[in-house]
Order: C-alpha cells, then sequence, then structure tokens
C-alpha cells in the first residue's frame, strides 16, 4: 500500500498497520480513537488494527441532501429521477456502504428524512445496550 511505503521510511522503528475503514466522518474517527486505545493499553499492531475494523465494520453513518442535484451530477441518479425529486421536494437518506454512498431511502421533508436517519440508526444498536439521545428526540433504550 501507497500508505505504509510513504511511512516506513520515515519511521523504520515504529511497526504499520494501514486500515482502510470504509467510513466517513466520526465513523471513521472511533475506529481510530478505539484503535489509539488499544496501542495505549500496549496491544500489538495486528490487535490495534483489528479493533479498528472491528469498529469500523459496526459503525452506520446516515446523513440527507436537500437536493438530488449533486446525485445527479455524480451520475448516482439520471436527470429525470433528479428533476421529479426536485418537483416533489424528495429528500435523499444516504448511507455508507463498502466505502461507498449509498441510497437507504426517500424521504418527503428534510425532518422525515432525518427521523429517518435515527431509526436506521437505532437498529444498528446490540440488544440491551443503553444510549442517549437528545432531549427532543424520541429513542428506545
Amino acid at each position: 500500500m501507497l500508505a505504509k511505503r510513504l511511512a516506513e521510511p520515515e519511521l523504520p522503528d515504529v511497526p504499520i498497520e494501514v486500515v482502510d475503514t470504509q467510513q466517513v466522518a466520526m465513523a471513521h474517527g472511533w475506529a481510530v480513537i478505539q484503535a489509539a486505545r488499544a496501542a495505549l493499553k500496549g496491544q500489538p499492531v495486528e490487535a490495534v488494527a483489528e479493533v479498528a475494523r472491528r469498529v469500523a465494520a459496526q459503525a452506520f453513518v446516515g446523513f440527507t441532501n436537500d437536493t438530488l442535484e449533486y446525485l445527479q451530477r455524480g451520475g448516482r441518479i439520471g436527470k429525470a429521477a433528479s428533476m421529479v425529486g426536485g418537483v416533489l421536494k424528495i429528500k435523499p437518506v444516504i448511507g455508507i456502504r463498502d466505502g461507498m454512498p449509498s441510497s437507504l431511502g426517500v424521504a418527503r421533508t428534510r425532518q422525515r428524512a432525518y427521523q429517518r436517519i435515527v431509526s436506521l440508526a437505532l437498529d444498528q444498536v446490540p440488544e440491551g445496550s443503553t444510549i442517549s439521545c437528545f432531549p427532543d428526540a424520541r429513542c428506545r433504550a
């Protein structure tokens, strides 16, 4: 991997393992934080990398756009779908799967798109886990 080849000459005495989390934003950040915690506990580099992979695999990223224009420009949807979606004011619900943006559905309002994202995120919480929410959010424990 290019990143490893570039880093090794700069840090010849440091074991380097490159992990592609296939995530974005804080989903990537949590994988890094948990890996750093494992490293600080003295775990071997292979175990640290495995922590990053496991955390990234469990992560959920969901987001929405106010417009379908950029999805159409990027070739994710056709021009007709973009136009119809614009007229109907459809908000896409998008997630990251295998490192790529992926449609998780649509909503008619931004608020409903956000509610769908929260619902999808809550579906990822393992049974018996506890979570906290913003005061105005409707969450299940």
